[in-house]
C-alpha cells in the first residue's frame, strides 16, 4: 500500500467511516460482506456490473437507471447504495463522488449505509489535489459532484452531533489496491 493510502485509511476512521483493502478478485466479496442480504443494494449505472455477482450472494439490487416504478419501490427498501468515486483526499479522508449517471445522487444519500469503489490509485496528497481533478473533469461529471467526509453528521441541534440526519448512517469505502502494491 501506498503512503497516500496508509493516511487516507487512518483519516477516515478518524471521522467515522471504514476502510476496507481489497484486491480487484476480492471486490465482490468484500461488496456483498458489507451489504444485509435481506435488503435491496441501490447501485448506479457505473456499479451496476455487480448486480449479477451480489444476485448469487442472494442479495436483491436495484440500478438507479430502473424505471422510476421499479426504483420508488425500491428505494423504500433499500439497506446501502453503492457508488464509484473520482478521486479521494488522504489528507482528509474525503472522497470525491461524481453523478454516475441517472440516480446517483440517491445511492450515496438516502440508504443508512453508502459504499463508496475508490481505486487506490485515485488517492491523492491533499483536497487541493483533489478539487485539481474536479474542476479537469467539471465537464464530465455534468457540473454534478460531491466531497463526502464520513457518515452524515449534524451538531445543528442544541448542539448535540447526531449521525444519520441528513445522509447515510455509516460510509464504508472499499480501496481497489494497486497491481504493483
Amino acid at each position: 500500500m501506498s503512503t497516500h493510502t496508509d493516511v487516507f485509511a487512518e483519516r477516515l476512521r478518524a471521522v467515522g467511516g471504514v476502510p476496507h483493502m481489497v484486491r480487484a478478485p476480492g471486490l465482490l466479496d468484500a461488496v456483498a460482506g458489507l451489504i444485509d442480504a435481506h435488503q435491496p443494494v441501490l447501485l448506479t449505472p457505473q456499479t451496476a456490473w455487480l448486480a449479477s455477482g451480489l444476485d448469487e450472494w442472494g442479495i436483491e439490487s436495484v440500478v438507479t437507471s430502473d424505471p422510476p416504478a421499479v426504483l420508488e419501490s425500491a428505494l423504500r427498501r433499500c439497506g446501502a447504495g453503492v457508488t464509484g468515486c473520482v478521486a479521494a483526499a488522504a489528507s482528509t479522508g474525503t472522497v470525491l463522488v461524481g453523478p454516475e449517471g441517472v440516480g446517483g445522487g440517491l445511492a450515496s444519500s438516502l440508504p443508512e449505509r453508502h459504499v463508496v469503489l475508490l481505486r487506490e490509485t485515485d488517492i491523492h496528497a491533499a483536497l487541493g489535489d483533489v478539487l485539481s481533478v474536479l474542476v479537469e473533469r467539471f465537464g464530465d461529471l455534468d457540473g454534478e459532484a460531491v466531497l463526502i467526509t464520513g457518515p452524515s453528521r449534524t451538531a445543528d441541534i442544541e448542539m448535540m452531533s447526531v449521525v444519520g440526519v441528513h445522509g447515510p448512517l455509516s460510509l464504508d469505502v472499499v480501496v481497489i489496491l494497486a497491481e504493483s502494491t
